[in-house]
């Protein structure tokens, strides 16, 4: 039978071995400080970062084989709107779209800089349509954007 700090280090070994770490040093250094509560707590770390690992995996799945759509969330969609409206306001291929969209820009710019705590349904709603129009502008989808440079 083996003892639970063979099946610890066992659980640590599978649990690192695809990652970059030098396991068998994290493996050496609990062994060195092993104590009842040190293993118990260890045991529970373990057990989180397994079931992360797996929601993880599950999620990957998921965007790869395309049963969950994977879209640019609220605060991304502002810092995008904001990144547009600051640094390239003055492109001619989107001086019409700044200039359609006169409140949505600098309503975003608020929201990412914390000047605004909330926004009203009609708020959100222009957000996103300015966030929508200028996907189409690009020809793009939404897949879940974090720059305007992945856009443009």
């Amino acid at each position: 039978m083996k003892s639970k700090e063979e099946i610890l280090a066992r659980k640590l070994d599978d649990l690192l071995a695809d990652n970059r770490l030098e396991h068998y040093l994290i493996g050496r250094y609990f062994a060195q400080t092993a104590t009842t509560q040190n293993y118990d707590n260890f045991e529970v770390m373990v057990e989180s970062a397994r079931q992360e690992k797996e929601n993880r995996v599950e999620w990957l799945k998921d965007i790869i084989i395309g049963e969950k759509q994977v879209t640019t969330t609220f605060d991304n969609k502002c810092k995008i709107l904001t990144e547009l409206w600051t640094d390239h306001y003055a492109d001619e291929e989107l001086e019409d779209f700044v200039d359609f969209y006169d409140i949505a820009l600098p309503l975003a710019f608020a929201v990412t800089k914390g000047h605004i705590a909330g926004l009203t349904k009609s708020g959100e709603e222009l957000i996103d349509e300015a966030f929508s129009d200028l996907l189409r502008q690009y020809g793009e989808s939404d897949k879940g954007f974090s720059s305007i440079e992945e856009i443009i």
